[in-house]
C-alpha cells in the first residue's frame, strides 16, 4: 500500500459535535472509541492525514483547540486541515475537495487522495473531484488496498441469545462495519465489508464463522456511493417471501442502463434500498405505510457488542406485590397538565400560530428539507431556555443527513447522579402521503405526528422543573427532541450512538410519538417496549412501560388500560419494534419505551384507531383531542417522576427479584370459559364453533349468560406465529397465488363430508389433484430401471423384482389393494386378531418378499406398509381406493381453510387468538376449573420445552387440547395429566379400566414426513419422454416427485414437489437439512424481475440438501447435467421436529382404537379437559379425521347439534336479519 493523502470528515465519521444554544457554536467534540487506533495505524504506514469539515461559524483555530483536547489533532498535517469557515467553501460541491488535492500536492493525481466520510452526498462530490471514497474509518486501509466494498446481510442460525458470543466476537475482528442488527436474538446483521471478508465467510469450514449465512446485497462498491435504507409496509409484504407484487416492484427495475435498481433485496425486515444522494426519500413513500415505515442504516461498530451486553436499567418482570404510589404533591403538580396547555404548544409548532411571542410567521412544515425545520429547532431551543430560566443546559446535537447539517435539541436538568432519564419525541414532520408532495415547499403541519409529542416533552419539562424547584432530582433528566425521524430514525440513531460511545448511564428512555388523535371510546392508547434482537433489553423496556401503565391509573383515570406490547400481544410481537426513536436506544442496550395513541390493531385483534390524516397536510391541530394528549402526558410524567427520583427502584426490585423461577403469577390470572390450545384445523374449528354456537350448549349456556354479549369467552392459544398446524401453504416468488406449495397436508377426498362442508361454507375454490398421469405416463425409477405406469399393462413387461408368476401380472397398487380386500370382511368378524397383527406382517404372509418390496417402493409411502395395526390399516387403504374416490386441493392452499375459520372466529365472532403461547403445564384448580401455565415468546421460538422462560397463567372452565402426541409429551411432567393420583377418582377409574392416560397417549405412532418444493425458471422435466402431470416414484431417497405447476410462461416459475418422503428416508434428508448454509441460487437460475427471497425464512432449504436433491432428480428423470436447471427457490419442511413429532399418526399393534378414541376425547371423567386432533381418530393422516374428533367433543360432550344443522341454522338466522 503506497502512502496516500487521507482526508476525514469530523462529525459522524471520527466523532460527534455538541453545540451550544443559539448562536450555535462548537461546545465539545466527542471522538469515537475506535478512532485513535485507526489514525495511528494509517499514520505509521506513511500516509498524510487531513480533515475536510463543514464548521459553520467556528474558525479552524477553535476546531483545532477542541481536537487537541481529544488527543487526535497531532495525527493531522497542519496544511491538510481544511475547515469551511477558513476557506469559504463547504462540501456541497467538488471545489473543497479540489482544494484539498492541491494542498496535498496531488491536484494532477487526485486518485491518490482518499476521502472518508459517512455522508453519501459528500462522498459523491469527492468522487467527482477524482478522489477515492470510503464510508467508514475502519474500512480505510482496505479501500487503500483496492478491496471492493459490499453491503451484506449476515444471518446466524437460530439459537438462544446466550450462545452467540463467539460469532459476534469473530465478526468484530474483521474489516466489517455493522449497520443494523435485527431478527430474534439479534441473528441478522446488515454490514459493510470487503470482498475478501465475504470470500472467507463463504469458505469458512470450522470455527464460529462457519455457521453464518451471507447474503451479498447489490453490486461492488455500492457502499461508496449510497446510503442503505429499509422500507417497510409495501402492499405485497405479507404474501409469499416478500414477493415484489406491490409498490416496491418498480424499485427492483433499473430506471436506465446507467442507473442500477434502487431496491437490492426483499427480506423479512423489508425492502432494502441503496439510495444515491440525488434521490429523494419521499418518492419511496408507499401508500399503505404504517407508523415508522422507514429505517436508515447507520454504521456503528458497537452494534455487534450491544446484543451481548447486560442491559442497562431496571430489574425485569411484572409488578406483583408492591405497586409504587405517586406522592400527592407530585400528583397535584402533574394535574396542571391539561388539554389547553398541550393544544397551545401543538398549535405553535403545526402552522396554526407563530412559535413564540417574538415570531411573526407560522411554522408551515418541520420537514428536514423545508426551511422552517431550522426555525422550529431554534424556537424549541429558545422555549427550553425560557422554561429553564438558567436551570437547564440547552444545546444542539449536530449530525448530517442527505447533504444537510441537522440538529437534535437537548435540554438537561442536572441531577445528583450521572444516571440519565431521557424524555423524548421527534420534531420533524412530513406530508408524503399526499401526492404530489414537494417537501421543501409544501406544508406538513404534523400536529399529531409529532407536534403532540413535542408539546408533551415541553410541558413535562415545565412541570418537572416545578416539582424539583429548589432541589436537584436524584437522577439527571434530559429532554431531547430528535430531528429526521421521518427519514428513518436518523437523529435518534446518531444520538444513541454518541451516548453509547460516551458510556452514558441511561436508566430509562420515555418516547412519545403521536399521542393526540382519539375520537372513539374507550380512550385506548399504546405502550411499546418490543425489541426482538434482545429479550433481555425487551424485558427491561417492558418494566418501564408497565410503570407508565400503573401510573396512568393514578393520574389519568379517563384513559383505558394501556395496550402494552409485546406483553399483551404475543401473537405478533410489538408492531412498533424498530419504528420509533426509542428503538435507537434499545439497540445499545438501554431500556426504552414509547407511548402512542391507538396506532396498531391489537391486542389480540382489537381494531386500531389510526389517524386518518397520518402524513397528510390535514394533520392539523383541529383534529387533535388535547385532553386525551394531556392524559397520556400525565401518565408518562408520573413514571418519569418515579424513575428520576429513585422512588420506583424499591418497588421494581421487590416485585421483580423476589419471584420464584418456575411459577410467576400475574396480578390477576385471566379467566376464560373455554381455552383451546393449538391452532391447527381441529383447534380453530372447535374454537369457532364454541364461540358462535356454544351458548346453545346445555352445559355451557350458564357460563355464556354471564357476559354482556351472551356468548362464551373462548380463547385460542397457539405456540407458533401462524395458524394451521400441519397445514402450511406458501406462495413462492414468481408463481401464481392459486398454486401455493403445500409443505404440510395437501389434499382431501370428495367423500370427506366435514371438509367439503367447510370448503362450501367459506366459498373456497378447489381443483382435482392428480396422482397418476391419465395416460399412464407417470414415471417409475426402481432398482436403476426406468418404466411408466403403462408398462404394467404390457404382458411382456418384467419389473426389476423377482416376483412369483401370479404376482407379475399385477401392478403394485393391485397387489396391495387385493390383500386389503381379501381381509376386509374378516376384520369385522375377527377384530381382536387383526388388532394384534401388524400390517407389514399381514402383507408378508400374503406376498412374496420381493412383491412386498415392490409395493413399498412403487407405492411411494413406506409408512403405509409399516407394522401398524392391520385392523386400522385395511379400512384406511380401502377408503383411499374406493370407487369414485377423487383427490381435491384448495386453490389458495389447504392452509386457507384454517385461516378462514380463525378469521371468522376472531373478526366476526369476537373470539381471541393468542400466538406465541406454548402450553407448559396444566393443573386442576379447586374453584376455577383448570389452571394453564403458558410460556410466552412473541416469535414462537422456544429453546427449551421443560422450562417456562416467560410464564403466563390463566384459568379456564373447559380446556380443549388440539395437539398431536409429541406436543402433549413435551408438557411439564408434573402436569396433573401425568400424576398417578388422578386415578384415585372412582369415575375416572371406571372410564379407564386398567389403562392410564400415558398408555393411551402412546397408543399411536408419529410417522416421519418430509417435503421439498423447488421453483424453476422453466419446466425442465418436460425434456423427458415420460412425465407431464401427476407424480413420479423412485426408491431413491426423494421417493415421490409431483409436477406441481408446469407453465411455458417465461414470466412465471414452474414448481416441482421435488420430494415427498416418509419413513426411513426422512432421516436422510433431515441430516442434510442440518447444514446451516442456506441455499443461494446462482444468478442464472433467477426468474427475470423476481428477487431472490429471504434466505433466513425458516423453510428455506440448505445448500447441501439442494445439491443432493438435484443429483437425485437428474437420476430419476434420466437427464444429463445440461438438461437440468438449478432452482431459484427451494423450501423444505421436516415434520419430525418438535412440537409435531411426525407428519401424521398410525395406531400401534394391539390397540383397541375405538375405545382409546372415546377415552381420549375426555380422558378424565370429572375433569373438563378434552383432546382432539388427527392422532386419535378413525381417519388418521387426514384433515377429516382431525375435524371428526372436534365434532365428537362438540356433539357428545357439549350437546351441540351436528355441523350441517349448525351452519344451516346460522344462515337462516342471517337471512331473517
Amino acid at each position: 500500500m503506497e502512502p496516500r493523502a487521507i482526508f476525514f470528515d469530523l462529525g459522524d465519521t471520527l466523532g460527534e459535535a455538541k453545540l451550544t444554544g443559539e448562536p450555535k457554536r462548537l461546545k465539545e467534540f466527542i471522538v469515537y472509541p475506535f478512532v485513535r487506533n485507526v489514525l495511528e495505524t494509517l499514520k505509521s504506514e506513511g500516509n498524510h492525514l487531513g480533515i475536510i469539515s463543514n464548521t459553520g461559524d467556528d474558525a479552524g483555530s477553535e476546531v483545532d483547540s477542541l481536537l487537541d483536547k481529544t488527543g487526535i489533532l497531532e495525527f493531522f498535517d497542519s496544511n491538510l486541515r481544511i475547515y469551511s469557515k477558513d476557506v469559504n467553501l463547504t462540501k456541497n460541491s467538488k471545489e473543497i475537495f479540489v482544494l484539498a488535492a492541491e494542498r496535498a500536492g496531488l491536484v494532477n493525481h487526485p486518485e491518490f487522495c482518499l476521502y472518508v466520510g459517512e455522508a453519501a452526498h459528500e462522498r459523491a462530490y469527492a468522487i467527482e473531484a477524482g478522489f477515492v471514497a470510503c464510508p467508514h474509518p475502519l474500512l480505510a486501509r482496505d479501500v487503500l488496498n483496492e478491496h471492493a466494498l459490499w453491503y451484506a446481510r449476515i444471518v446466524a442460525p437460530d439459537s438462544p441469545e446466550t450462545s452467540d458470543a463467539d460469532w459476534r466476537e469473530a465478526l468484530t475482528e474483521l474489516p466489517l462495519v455493522p449497520l443494523h442488527v435485527a431478527g430474534v436474538g439479534g441473528t441478522v446483521v446488515y454490514a459493510i465489508t470487503t470482498s475478501e471478508v465475504l470470500d472467507s465467510l463463504a469458505h469458512a469450514a470450522d470455527g464460529p464463522l462457519a455457521s453464518l449465512n451471507v447474503d451479498v446485497l447489490g453490486t461492488a462498491d455500492l457502499p461508496k456511493r449510497t446510503d442503505l435504507f429499509i422500507l417497510r409496509d409495501d402492499a405485497a409484504a405479507g404474501s409469499g417471501f416478500l414477493s415484489p407484487r406491490g409498490e416496491a416492484a418498480e424499485l427492483f427495475i433499473a430506471p436506465s442502463p446507467a442507473k442500477p435498481p434502487l431496491a437490492i433485496k426483499a427480506t423479512a425486515e423489508g425492502i432494502v434500498v441503496a439510495l444515491p444522494p440525488d434521490q429523494s426519500l419521499e418518492e419511496l413513500h408507499f401508500s399503505q405505510t404504517r407508523h415508522g415505515h422507514t429505517l436508515k442504516l447507520l454504521p456503528d461498530p458497537a452494534l455487534l457488542k450491544v446484543a451481548r451486553k447486560a442491559p442497562i436499567g431496571f430489574a425485569t418482570g411484572h409488578f406483583k406485590a408492591v405497586v409504587p404510589t405517586l406522592p400527592d404533591e407530585i400528583a397535584q403538580e402533574l394535574g396542571k397538565i391539561q388539554g389547553p396547555v398541550l393544544l397551545d404548544r401543538i398549535e405553535r409548532y403545526s402552522n396554526k400560530k407563530p412559535p413564540g411571542s417574538g415570531a411573526d410567521k407560522n411554522i408551515e412544515s418541520r420537514h428536514v428539507d423545508h426551511p422552517d425545520n431550522k426555525r422550529a429547532v431554534t424556537a424549541l431551543a429558545a422555549e427550553f431556555e425560557k422554561l429553564g430560566s438558567g436551570r437547564m443546559d440547552v444545546s444542539f446535537h449536530q449530525f448530517t443527513h442527505r447533504g444537510q447539517t441537522l440538529h437534535n435539541v437537548e435540554a438537561e436538568l442536572r441531577g445528583e447522579s450521572e444516571e440519565l432519564v431521557l424524555v423524548t419525541a421527534h420534531l420533524d414532520s412530513t406530508a408524503a402521503n399526499k401526492k404530489p408532495y414537494h417537501a421543501a415547499q409544501h406544508p406538513a403541519p404534523g400536529a399529531d405526528d409529532d407536534a403532540s409529542g413535542v408539546a408533551a416533552v415541553l410541558t413535562l419539562a415545565e412541570r418537572i422543573l416545578a416539582i424539583t424547584a429548589g432541589a436537584r432530582p436524584a437522577r439527571t433528566i434530559r429532554f431531547v427532541l430528535f430531528n429526521a425521524e421521518e427519514e428513518g430514525l436518523v437523529g435518534s440513531r446518531a444520538y444513541a450512538r454518541l451516548q453509547h460511545a460516551l458510556g452514558a448511564q441511561i436508566i430509562a428512555v420515555f418516547q412519545m410519538d403521536m399521542i393526540g388523535f382519539n375520537r372513539q371510546a374507550p380512550n385506548s392508547w399504546e405502550l411499546h417496549a418490543g425489541f426482538s434482537p434482545s429479550r433481555a433489553v425487551e424485558e427491561q423496556s417492558e418494566a418501564l412501560a408497565e410503570l407508565v401503565r400503573i401510573m396512568a391509573s393514578q393520574v389519568s383515570p379517563d384513559l383505558a388500560r394501556a395496550q402494552l406490547y409485546p406483553k399483551d400481544e404475543p401473537s405478533g410481537g410489538d408492531p412498533a419494534d424498530g419504528r420509533s426513536d426509542h428503538t435507537s436506544f434499545n439497540e445499545h442496550g438501554y431500556a426504552a419505551c414509547c407511548a402512542s395513541e391507538d396506532l396498531f390493531a391489537g391486542p389480540l385483534g382489537a381494531p386500531a384507531e389510526m389517524n386518518e390524516y397520518y402524513h397528510q397536510p390535514d394533520d392539523v391541530s383541529e383534529n387533535i383531542n388535547p385532553n386525551y394528549a394531556a392524559d397520556i402526558t400525565r401518565a408518562v410524567g408520573a413514571a418519569i417522576s418515579m424513575v428520576s427520583s429513585g422512588r420506583s427502584d424499591t418497588a421494581f426490585t421487590t416485585a421483580f427479584l423476589s419471584r420464584p423461577p418456575s411459577l410467576i403469577p400475574t396480578p390477576e390470572a385471566e379467566e376464560f370459559d373455554v381455552a383451546v390450545v393449538g391452532a391447527g384445523i381441529s383447534g380453530v374449528h372447535a374454537a369457532w364453533q364454541l364461540r358462535e354456537f356454544g351458548h346453545l350448549s346445555p352445559s355451557l349456556s350458564e357460563l355464556a349468560q354471564r357476559h354482556p354479549d351472551r356468548r362464551l369467552r373462548v380463547v385460542l392459544f397457539e405456540q407458533s406465529t401462524r395458524v394451521g398446524g400441519r397445514l402450511y401453504s406458501q406462495v413462492l416468488p414468481g408463481t401464481p397465488v392459486n398454486r401455493p406449495v403445500e409443505l404440510g397436508g395437501m389434499r382431501y377426498l370428495n367423500s370427506h363430508k366435514l371438509v367439503n362442508s367447510l370448503v362450501a361454507e367459506f366459498g373456497l375454490e378447489s381443483r382435482t389433484l392428480p396422482v397418476d398421469d391419465s395416460k399412464k405416463r407417470h414415471l417409475f425409477y426402481l432398482r436403476g430401471q426406468h418404466f411408466t405406469g403403462a408398462d404394467w399393462d404390457r404382458p411382456s413387461f418384467v419389473p426389476p423384482y423377482r416376483l412369483d408368476r401370479n404376482e407379475r401380472v399385477r401392478s403394485p397398487g393391485q397387489l396391495l389393494i387385493e390383500v386389503a380386500l381379501r381381509h376386509q370382511a374378516r376384520v369385522a368378524a375377527e377384530p381382536e386378531r387383526y388388532r394384534n397383527t401388524g400390517f407389514w406382517n399381514l402383507l408378508l404372509d400374503e406376498l412374496s418378499e420381493e412383491a412386498f418390496l415392490l409395493v413399498r417402493d412403487a407405492g411411494g409411502y413406506e409408512t403405509i406398509v409399516s407394522n401398524w395395526s392391520a385392523a386400522d390399516a385395511i379400512p384406511f387403504l380401502l377408503a383411499d381406493f374406493a370407487p369414485g374416490a377423487k383427490y381435491l386441493a384448495l386453490n389458495r392452499g389447504f392452509q386457507s381453510l384454517p385461516l378462514e375459520i380463525e378469521r371468522r372466529f376472531r373478526d366476526e365472532c369476537g373470539g381471541e387468538t393468542r400466538m406465541g403461547h406454548r402450553l407448559h403445564r396444566v393443573d386442576r384448580h379447586a374453584e376455577k376449573g383448570l389452571q394453564l401455565v403458558f410460556d410466552v415468546n412473541t416469535q414462537g421460538n422456544f429453546s427449551t420445552f421443560r422450562r417456562a422462560r416467560n410464564p403466563h397463567i390463566c384459568h379456564a372452565r373447559h380446556v380443549i387440547l388440539a395437539l398431536p402426541r409429541r406436543a402433549i409429551e413435551l408438557m411439564h411432567p408434573e402436569s396433573f395429566i401425568f400424576d398417578p393420583a388422578i386415578y384415585n377418582d372412582e369415575p375416572t377409574n371406571r372410564l379407564r379400566g386398567t389403562r392410564n392416560f400415558e398408555e393411551d397417549l402412546r397408543s399411536v405412532l408419529p410417522q416421519p414426513g418430509f417435503k421439498i418444493f423447488a421453483a424453476y425458471r422453466q419446466p425442465w422435466w418436460q425434456k423427458t419422454r415420460w412425465v407431464r402431470t401427476g407424480r413420479s416414484v423412485t426408491d431413491l431417497p426423494v421417493r415421490q416427485c409431483y409436477y406441481w405447476h408446469t407453465t411455458s410462461n417465461p414470466q412465471t416459475g414452474s414448481i416441482l414437489m421435488a420430494s415427498y418422503n416418509d419413513g426411513s428416508s426422512v432421516e436422510y434428508w433431515a441430516g442434510l437439512a442440518r447444514d446451516p448454509t442456506r441455499y443461494q441460487p446462482p444468478v442464472a437460475a433467477a426468474l427475470p424481475g423476481v428477487p431472490v427471497f429471504d434466505i433466513t425464512h425458516p423453510s428455506v432449504a440448505g445448500a447441501s440438501l439442494v445439491r443432493e436433491l438435484q443429483d437425485q432428480l437428474r437420476e430419476l428423470h434420466g437427464l444429463s447435467d445440461t438438461d437440468m436447471l438449478m432452482p431459484y427457490a427451494v423450501v423444505a419442511q421436516d415434520w419430525t421436529q418438535d412440537p409435531f413429532g411426525g407428519g401424521w399418526h398410525f395406531w400401534k399393534i394391539g390397540e383397541r382404537s375405538s375405545q382409546v378414541m372415546q377415552r381420549m376425547r375426555k380422558p378424565f371423567t370429572n375433569v373438563p379437559l378434552y383432546i382432539c386432533g388427527e392422532a386419535w381418530s378413525s381417519q388418521q393422516g387426514w384433515v377429516e379425521g382431525a375435524l371428526e374428533t372436534a365434532e365428537v367433543i362438540l356433539l357428545q360432550h357439549f350437546g351441540l347439534p351436528p355441523l350441517v344443522d349448525r351452519l344451516t341454522g346460522a344462515k337462516a338466522v342471517a337471512e331473517l336479519v
